[in-house]
């Protein structure tokens, strides 16, 4: 079997184990592997400089890339959960909270956990005040 062949394959199973167990580190191994197999395409290496290529190539876009993308994936992760798309939103009680209870709200057709220092009945608006992971607290909306 052909050198360029093993280090694309190697590439497509680096790759491969990076999409279903994600950790954002064999995604540049999967880059050095690819490398390897576009250069050995051209030249004929031997197995000491093709493993030396795809270590350097894997280390140095491990070091150069990692930290932006871990970086830019957070920053996506983040604006998905911004509190800026819930917080000042109106919602529907669907189940009471009474006493700091919880209780769950309707927001765009979903229903959330809810709490509130307002004792809140079915059917009631509010609004969000905060937004704790997967639990909206609102408060009565106050008409005065």
């Amino acid at each position: 079997m052909d050198d360029s062949l093993i280090w694309f394959i190697l590439f497509i199973v680096f790759f491969t184990i990076e999409i279903f167990a994600p950790g954002i580190i064999l995604v540049f191994f999967a880059f050095g592997a690819l490398i390897v197999s576009i250069i050995e395409i051209f030249f004929d290496l031997n197995t000491e400089i093709e493993i030396s290529l795809f270590l350097i190539a894997s280390f140095a876009s491990l070091g150069f890339l990692r930290t932006k993308i871990k970086d830019a994936l957070k920053s996506r992760k983040d604006k998905l959960l911004s509190n800026d798309d819930y917080v000042g939103k109106k919602v529907i009680v669907v189940e009471s909270l009474v006493g700091s209870g919880l209780g769950k709200v309707e927001l765009h057709g979903t229903n959330w956990n809810a709490i509130s220092e307002d004792d809140l009945e079915v059917g009631e608006e509010a609004i969000v005040i905060e937004r704790e992971n997967i639990t909206l607290k609102v408060a009565k909306i106050d008409f005065n």
